[in-house]
């Protein structure tokens, strides 16, 4: 009884794996890479989180940018991170120019996120400044405003036509930054 119940569950077992299969190339076939979609308004947004430091969000952010963008995806690298290595990273050796709009401009909205993306060898870079942490002190900045935590998603819905993602490198804490 044990094995014709086993012949059964594996012979169907192979039944839906081939639907799966078939279902999955339909949709893949239905639904082309978001850059081939014509007149697409949507990007798909990555943050990168974790409440402790050294675990690799910067890294696996930096991957992502160079992966996707090597693929032909426009990408939009957002860095919320104090310390700024993602900036750094995909800045390389070019230093951010000192009256460059940064990331803690466009969440006080001091600026607007068009005008801070800065072109890059690998995809754009919305950065964080390297001189100053305004970053680290965000929250007394922007205090206890009601959309304090809708700021980025708001920010990024005006750049959206332009990208297909967006990957956003965030501070190891749990705090206005984390939770944008």
């Amino acid at each position: 009884m044990k094995m014709r119940i086993f012949a059964f569950v594996k012979q169907s077992n192979s039944v839906f794996s081939l639907i799966y299969r078939q279902r999955k190339e339909q949709k893949r076939k239905a639904h082309p890479q978001p850059s081939a979609r014509e007149g697409s308004r949507s990007m798909y947004t990555f943050a990168i989180v974790n409440q402790k430091g050294g675990v690799g969000k910067t890294t696996t952010a930096v991957q992502l940018v160079a992966g996707l963008s090597e693929r032909g995806y426009r990408v939009l690298a957002c860095d919320m991170d104090a310390q700024a290595n993602l900036t750094g990273t995909l800045l390389g050796e070019e230093s951010l120019p000192e009256d460059a709009p940064t990331m803690y401009e466009v969440l006080t909205g001091e600026a607007q996120p068009g005008e801070s993306v800065l072109e890059v060898r690998r995809g754009h870079l919305l950065p964080a400044s390297r001189a100053n942490k305004n970053l680290s002190i965000i929250d007394a900045a922007i205090g206890n405003h009601p959309d304090k935590l809708y700021r980025l998603r708001e920010a990024l819905s005006k750049v959206a036509d332009r990208f297909d993602f967006a990957v956003v490198d965030t501070p190891p804490a749990r705090d206005t930054l984390a939770y944008n």
